[in-house]
């Protein structure tokens, strides 16, 4: 659930005008187990594919049974193109030719027996070099030479027993290891279809000779990146059991005008911004970060580990799931199923994340950087200290001071009243007409707040709202977090300001320490994090008061643990920063919390 930071890439999904697939696969009911969907993604002309938990285990298991993630897709190609050339495959009949057109080079045309055949051979070779053992159950009871061929199948559209090699091997990208951008750089040598586009160096001539011209970079047309678009979707769609509930015409037209409405946007994008009919891997780039990923999303499932990572087979659900649809109850849209603590789940609703968007715009908070709104905040709160809790009430509550000084519901809501307006003013931003939920912006403060109050003595440490807030700010994932290590930090000389130049013949002053934080710092801005994602979702009406404070504590608490054991056993140091977390959670940390992802708003 870090992926949530990034709240830019989490409110894109959001599409509330989308229609879900005609029938979409499947819908409980009292004969049905529960249905853990796990992704909602949109595809063209307002259609949906959901990705269910069992699609994902299902991947698991092809993936584990074709060794596949044993090998980079550069690795499997070599092999996999070395077979093919070495029997290239007769002419089609004039009858089938005008069907499908035979392509040369990366785009050769292979048959079903050579392909599983070939595909065989590196498994078999794969196992041997890895010493990986055949698992001792084929996936679903089907064997894998079966896998391949219903894998050929996929792809066969015109039924001529006849794909080309790149489009096949533009499937298996997916299903291979390695990460996200060595894939999609890889997908742009494997489709661009103009030669002397190997990537290879030029070759250095004799003395008085010039060397050869450097090779073109790697880059695609518009028909080239739609047959890998549409690779892509290919596979993605053979996973996913709601295209047993389609008509094969349904399936190839939801994949095909998906691939062509994108290839649309990402070619207009390019020329209105370069006035090239070509676009590289970089060029790409621009293009997702800059608006693609609402477009494309499922592009993320390229980096297969952090995708099949989500996947805790032995994990149960909550105890009272929200909702579970019924005959008085419409179809529930689940945008996401979050891992927490002691076997738990959080339900990321559809509604959820239109409910995020409509406090962020009501509160003018994406006008704002963490940063920003915490100097105000801050100056605020500074300026009327409050008086000391009488001692039955200290007891509960521990106040603190400097960063965690107390707040108290007026002064909070005053205060985020005042910096509103001020943005409205500054960024010439309308009130919106009607508040959330028919909830006015300050009971929508009033309840933030309350969220925290968890001792209900009307205070709170003011770095802990701000930790809560920095989810509904402006600013990137990355941003966020360093800010939230600053904010956190509890001891002295943390701002992170350059030390102060003294005059000739004095020594400067020490560097102030990078902010870092120990395992009760992490802890609560987790929990500040995770009180807000709960706050936020409708599962928490569900749950009693209790659960909730249950698993927001017992999950932050065993997170915190695990990045400080990881810290200690890498460094011998009880403290960590944001480097240092960044590699807990690249080296395994985003399968427990991939909730994270959401400060990307």
């Amino acid at each position: 659930w870090l992926e949530l930071l990034d709240l830019t890439k989490f409110l894109s999904l959001i599409n509330t005008n989308r229609a879900l697939p005609k029938r979409p696969y499947p819908s409980p009911s009292a004969n049905q187990p529960h249905v853990d969907i796990m992704f909602t993604f949109p595809l063209a002309n307002h259609q949906s594919l959901i990705v269910l938990r069992e699609d994902a285990t299902y991947v698991k298991s092809v993936v584990s049974e074709l060794c596949l993630s044993a090998m980079t897709p550069e690795q499997l190609w070599n092999s996999l193109y070395g077979h093919f050339k070495k029997k290239p495959l007769p002419e089609l009949p004039a009858s089938l030719s005008r069907k499908h057109k035979s392509g040369s080079g990366k785009a050769l045309d292979v048959d079903q027996s050579a392909f599983v055949a070939s595909m065989d051979k590196i498994m078999k070779a794969t196992r041997r070099k890895n010493k990986i053992k055949k698992a001792p159950k084929s996936v679903d009871g089907i064997s894998s030479k079966d896998t391949l061929k219903n894998f050929f199948l996929s792809f066969d559209m015109h039924q001529v027993d006849r794909v080309a090699a790149n489009e096949l091997m533009g499937g298996l990208i997916l299903l291979c290891g390695g990460k996200k951008s060595v894939k999609l750089a890889f997908a742009f040598g494997l489709f661009d279809g103009r030669p002397d586009t190997t990537g290879a160096r030029p070759k250095k001539k004799g003395k008085g000779k010039k060397d050869e011209a450097p090779m073109p970079p790697k880059s695609l047309d518009g028909k080239e990146l739609f047959l890998f678009l549409r690779s892509f979707l290919i596979v993605m769609f053979s996973c996913c059991k709601q295209s047993l509930d389609l008509s094969a015409e349904e399936v190839s037209r939801y994949i095909y005008d998906t691939a062509h409405v994108i290839a649309q946007d990402v070619m207009k994008f390019q020329w209105e911004r370069k006035k090239q009919d070509r676009v590289n891997f970089d060029e790409f780039g621009e293009w997702y970060n800059e608006g693609g990923f609402e477009t494309a999303p499922w592009l993320e499932l390229l980096d297969l580990t952090k995708f099949l990572s989500l996947i805790n087979t032995n994990r149960a659900l909550p105890k009272r799931p929200y909702p579970s649809p019924s005959a008085n109850q419409p179809h529930v849209d689940i945008m996401f199923t979050f891992p927490l603590a002691n076997h738990q789940s959080l339900i990321v609703l559809r509604e959820d994340a239109t409910y995020v968007k409509s406090v962020v715009s009501e509160l003018c908070l994406s006008a704002m950087t963490p940063e920003q709104l915490w100097n105000s905040l801050y100056g605020h709160f500074k300026k009327k200290p409050l008086p000391e809790l009488p001692a039955s009430l200290s007891r509960k509550h521990k106040s603190g001071s400097g960063k965690a000084l107390d707040v108290d519901q007026s002064a909070f809501v005053a205060s985020m009243d005042k910096i509103m307006k001020a943005t409205r003013r500054k960024n010439k931003i309308k009130k919106a007409p009607k508040s959330v939920d028919g909830i006015s912006s300050k009971d929508t403060l009033k309840n933030f707040f309350l969220s925290f109050d968890m001792h209900q003595v009307d205070r709170v440490a003011a770095n802990e709202l701000m930790g809560g807030l920095i989810l509904l700010c402006g600013g990137k994932k990355s941003v966020k977090l360093a800010f939230a290590f600053g904010l956190f930090d509890g001891r002295p000389d943390t701002t992170g300001a350059r030390p102060k130049k003294k005059g000739k013949g004095k020594k400067d002053e020490a560097p102030m320490p990078p902010k870092s934080l120990d395992g009760k710092e992490l802890f609560l801005f987790l929990r500040s994090f995770l009180i807000v994602m709960f706050s936020c979702c409708k599962q928490s009406l569900d749950l009693s008061a209790e659960e909730v404070s249950r698993y927001i504590y017992d999950t932050a608490h065993v997170i915190a643990q695990d990045v400080m054991k990881f810290q200690w056993e890498r460094k011998k140091q009880d403290r960590v920063n944001f480097d240092e977390f960044g590699e807990w959670y690249n080296e395994g940390g985003f399968e427990t919390a991939p909730w994270l992802e959401l400060l990307d708003l």
